[in-house]
């Protein structure tokens, strides 16, 4: 690791690429640097990086061993993707050698993977504008979507694309688990824009099976800072212990458990302020619904959970306010 002899000293770690160790065959090569370089923050040191070096790379690849057939399209990749690092006048002035390569390999398909990201976002925006002109003009106009969705952060559980939703339909709310927790000020602004301002007509908490702050709460183990988020699911449990507890088989009872969840947040949904507003001083119906995705399957489960029914048998009126303006 390089060490700060002075300001003139470059300071940041360059990665070598896997085809780039020197070799017997190909010296050349043995002091190229790997162009995702590292800059630390140290006052003075050199953010800009020349694109020649990258050029050089470049050509310098058709000699070297292992690279992929797509080798020439990485490179263009790369080199449309650097926008920051050192200076090759600093490469060049490095005795000290602070900016040779470290022993350790580029992750080239994260690379790839992130650049990617912006290449589908042109392919997407071209297709939206094919099938409809001016459906970026159209949205930059507002929303009315219909729906708030709040639902677990997993990647898995896609709010859009399992429910078959486009952009601007429903809004979308969405943590570990998919809770509602009073003092969640992210969450209580996000109803409150939805049902005052928006005028959702429909409220979905959506769980899913399988979901790892689920099985977390159940595991008793440590998990740091999120035990202080997963401890709403443990108080969960413990208002359903008995039932659960008469599960023998760990995935059963967590998947039932993922259930009794989403029923809680829904009641938790229903007992706000915010929701009761509406309901009594609106002439609109605004329903709230629990709902359950299965990943094996990509199917939506509807837990046809009313608040007002036995579900939540004595707390009927416990949580009603009586004087909301």
């Amino acid at each position: 690791m390089a060490t700060n002899m002075g300001m003139n000293t470059p300071i940041w770690n360059a990665r070598r690429t896997p085809s780039l160790a020197p070799s017997s065959t190909n010296p050349a090569v043995a002091n190229v640097l790997m162009v995702r370089a590292r800059p630390t923050a140290v006052a003075g040191t050199p953010r800009s990086f020349t694109i020649p070096l990258i050029d050089t790379l470049k050509a310098l690849n058709d000699s070297l061993t292992g690279m992929a057939p797509a080798g020439s399209l990485l490179w263009d990749k790369l080199r449309r993707s650097t926008t920051s690092g050192p200076r090759t006048s600093d490469l060049e002035n490095d005795p000290a050698g602070s900016c040779r390569p470290s022993a350790d390999l580029v992750d080239w398909s994260a690379m790839t993977t992130y650049e990617e990201l912006f290449e589908n976002n042109r392919r997407w925006v071209g297709e939206s504008l094919a099938r409809d002109p001016e459906h970026f003009v159209r949205l930059a106009e507002g929303q009315t979507p219909k729906f708030l969705f709040i639902g677990c952060s997993d990647s898995r559980v896609p709010a859009d694309q399992i429910t078959g939703t486009s952009a601007g339909e429903m809004l979308v709310h969405r943590n570990i688990a998919n809770l509602v927790i009073y003092t969640d000020m992210n969450l209580m602004s996000v109803l409150q824009f939805a049902v005052e301002e928006l005028k959702v007509e429909h409220i979905i908490v959506c769980g899913h099976y399988s979901c790892g702050g689920v099985r977390a709460a159940m595991d008793g183990h440590h998990h740091g800072l999120i035990d202080k988020w997963l401890r709403n699911i443990k108080d969960v449990y413990r208002l359903h212990r008995s039932e659960l507890d008469a599960i023998a088989d760990a995935d059963q009872r967590s998947r039932r458990l993922v259930e009794l969840n989403v029923e809680e947040q829904v009641f938790k949904v229903c007992s706000t302020s915010i929701v009761q507003r509406a309901w009594q001083h609106e002439e609109r119906a605004l329903h709230v619904h629990g709902w359950v995705y299965e990943i094996a399957e990509g199917l939506i489960r509807d837990l046809q959970v009313d608040p007002a029914g036995t579900t939540f048998e004595g707390a009927a009126g416990l949580y009603d306010y009586d004087d909301l303006g």
